[in-house]
């Protein structure tokens, strides 16, 4: 209860469906081409972005990732899950962005938290960017690469100047989303970002990165929903060209949370790295999170803001 009366912001879970395909959502197949929260959030410091190139964004992030994996699994409504939500709202907090938490209640019952962060001092009224990733796991493993590294990205990102960007063009929200993995109970997953969509104005949004399972491979996969694929796709692979990322564009089911905003209209798209041998296994450990591969993602995500 000491924590939970921490929360800034309470909503009750709207209980939607999830949206599932009948192949396995994680068969990916080549494409053509290679909300806030109502409340008033609580006063932040002013921010104090240090200067920071790919390489200090992507050291950050690994230490972020180390953090995360030190809690151990963060299995969605249980401790673990908390003390990320602690230790993800006390980060944004100490950069100094305007920090909100979203409570609302899962369909086995207990409380989750989504971590909404804005800019201070910039006007979101006409539109803004969201980059999100989900903090959860599944039992049994501490969730480094799946999502210890997206997560890590998006702290990294709100803590350093390139997040100020966005005072030259679109804002940037941060979202870090509870309770993305599967419950085998009820089958319900990404309630954090559904919940999040649902008390959202999603004609604000004018597009949404999924950062889910970065850390490893030797390219970034962008992947587009296979139901709605929209135009964000091609744009982030122009911005990989500008970089010199090497990427590939997927189409797939619903594997991550943007499915949860382009099946409602938002150009959304995932970045990832494909699926590791680690995968929902006790092993998806720090040692699987490659430190190239989360700067590759980095220069990538760096690029792609300076054209919002």
């Amino acid at each position: 209860m000491r924590r939970l009366a921490l929360a800034a912001l309470v909503f009750v879970a709207s209980g939607c469906s999830p949206f599932t395909d009948a192949a396995d959502p994680l068969s990916l197949r080549p494409t053509t081409q290679s909300p806030s929260a109502s409340a008033a959030p609580s006063p932040s410091p002013s921010p104090t972005p240090s200067p920071a190139s790919s390489e200090d964004l992507t050291a950050r992030a690994m230490n972020h990732v180390q953090e995360l994996v030190k809690i151990g699994p963060r299995v969605k409504g249980k401790e673990g899950e908390l003390q990320a939500a602690d230790y993800i709202e006390a980060k944004l907090r100490e950069a100094g962005l305007e920090v909100v938490r979203q409570t609302f209640q899962l369909a086995i019952g207990r409380q989750a938290h989504n971590i909404i962060a804005r800019l201070p001092g910039v006007d979101y009224a006409k539109g803004y960017v969201l980059l999100g990733a989900h903090y959860d796991t599944v039992p049994k493993t501490p969730g480094g690469n799946d999502n210890a590294s997206g997560t890590a990205m998006v702290i990294a990102l709100a803590e350093t100047e390139h997040a100020y960007l966005a005072y030259k063009g679109t804002p940037v929200e941060f979202v870090l989303f509870a309770a993305e993995e599967i419950d085998q109970a009820t089958k319900q997953h990404h309630e954090g970002s559904r919940h999040y969509r649902d008390n959202a104005d999603l004609t604000g949004i004018k597009a949404m990165l999924s950062i889910d399972m970065i850390g490893n491979g030797d390219k970034v996969l962008v992947v587009s929903d296979r139901r709605a694929p929209g135009s964000l796709g091609p744009e982030v692979i122009d911005a990989a060209s500008r970089a010199g990322v090497a990427v590939e564009a997927k189409e797939a089911g619903d594997v991550s949370d943007h499915t949860s905003f382009s099946r409602r209209g938002v150009d959304a798209v995932l970045l990832w790295a494909g699926k590791h041998p680690s995968f929902h296994q006790p092993s998806d450990d720090l040692s699987v999170v490659q430190t190239e591969a989360m700067e590759r993602c980095a220069r990538l995500i760096m690029e792609w803001l300076k054209t919002r």
